[in-house]
């Protein structure tokens, strides 16, 4: 107990300079505690960034051209459903075509189908190279419950135009979007009806009322190929339509940094049959500047616990170097080593604490402000918000002490483990 005495009327003594330390390791500890935190806040932005930003798999027959009437790009919708009970898959979006004739409609004329044609019968060749091309119809159903998900949609920056668009508010309803040119060529209108058979299996007919019209009126010289005769359907009716099958299936992955491991198993589950395109771009873009930020965080913190570290080692010596002989002094007396390394140890170490817990306690105080200042540096991170981190400052200060301790325990004996009176000789 007389050490801990000692010690304090020693820093009452040296209030001046213990005063000036104090106020460096508040410093210390306030940067410390905004890089630590900044470091949770950075990994939590980066989770709520995956939670809101899908990375997806999409799966389709390897090497086919997406055209309705080529039987090949179709697979089963049960052969991916178990993916849904998948723990790593969020939820699938589906894609159904199917080649169809109208009943009480005709497709759009093909001016580009009709040249090729009549050029091929002129140079002698055959203008269809298979028999599901040559006995296909002009016009492509595909079924979808979202047009704006729909990557035959978006192709070429299509949208709606008049009407209303297939959505999931209307998805249960037999309703379809035609083109600009396909509802004037029949001279129909919005909300009237229009019947559909497939082409490949007669006995299988779709009646359909039209609800909006969309802005794909190019041509094609392939068959089943052209935007205007395209008829966008509820997914639920295409696949009545056409068997139960699809063309592509979208897995959206729960955590975007495991999509490439999911990728993998689902490429074993499905066989080389399939290909497996991963798209984790928009992950990608909105992760990897939160990254960057996380990494210089993490390299300033590391810079800052060194340079604390050093001031520990560079403080507590030279403290210790300059009170050896007051130490030679007590241990000339008969004092004990250990009643001296108390006395020195609260001497040294209680405004070094003292400054990191003050320094602590002016983090959580400034909290909004750095909230507000990352805020204002960082506009372009929504998910990015501070919160001070009372974890990591309570395990900063913790590690501080630790070490502070196991310094000064070494110093002291390296420094004073001299005799007495060669203590008291040293100038």
């Amino acid at each position: 107990m007389r050490g801990v005495k000692r010690g304090i009327k020693n820093i009452l003594f040296y209030w001046k300079r213990n005063l000036l330390f104090g106020a460096a390791f508040l410093v210390i500890a306030v940067i410390l505690a905004f890089m630590a935190s900044i470091q949770g806040n950075v990994a939590a932005a980066i989770e709520e960034t995956g939670r809101r930003t899908d990375a997806t798999l999409t799966i389709r027959v390897r090497d086919e051209r997406a055209l309705s009437y080529d039987q090949d790009i179709y697979y089963p919708r049960e052969l991916v459903r178990e993916l849904e009970s998948w723990e790593e898959v969020k939820g699938l979006d589906y894609l159904a075509l199917a080649n169809a004739r109208g009943v009480d409609v005709k497709e759009v004329f093909s001016e580009i189908q009709q040249s090729y044609r009549e050029a091929d019968e002129e140079a002698g060749r055959e203008l269809y190279e298979s028999e599901a091309e040559r006995n296909a119809g002009q016009i492509t159903v595909i079924g979808s419950n979202d047009l704006e998900k729909t990557w035959k949609f978006k192709k070429r920056g299509v949208e709606v135009t008049e009407g209303e668009g297939i959505s999931p508010e209307n998805a249960s309803q037999a309703t379809a979007v035609v083109s600009e040119r396909f509802l004037e060529w029949n001279m129909l209108k919005i909300g009237d009806w229009i019947t559909l058979v497939n082409a490949f299996d007669e006995a299988r007919t779709m009646k359909v009322k039209v609800i909006g019209t969309h802005s794909g009126n190019y041509d094609s010289g392939s068959v089943a190929d052209a935007e205007m005769n395209y008829i966008y359907v509820p997914l639920d009716e295409c696949l009545r339509f056409n068997g139960g099958e699809v063309v592509q299936t979208t897995a959206v992955v729960r955590d975007p940094k495991e999509i490439g491991a999911l990728k993998e198993k689902l490429q074993d589950f499905l066989g080389e049959r399939y290909a497996i395109q991963e798209d984790s771009m928009r992950y990608l873009k909105a992760v990897t500047p939160l990254r960057g930020v996380q990494k210089v965080c993490g390299l300033m913190l590391g810079i800052t616990c060194g340079i604390l570290l050093l001031i520990l080692v560079l403080v507590i010596g030279r403290m210790l170097l300059n009170l050896r002989k007051e130490i030679g002094l007590w241990r000339s007396l008969g004092e004990t080593r250990l009643i001296l390394l108390v006395q020195t140890g609260t001497g040294i170490l209680l405004p070094i604490f003292a400054g990191m817990i003050a320094g602590d306690a002016m983090s959580c105080w400034l909290e909004s402000w750095f909230a507000a200042g990352m805020a204002w540096l960082l506009p372009s991170f929504p998910d990015l918000v501070f919160r001070l981190s009372r974890r990591a400052i309570g395990q900063i200060t913790g590690v501080t002490f630790l070490a502070a301790v196991l310094i000064l325990i070494l110093l002291f004996f390296v420094t004073t483990g001299k005799k007495a009176t060669e203590l008291l000789r040293e100038e």
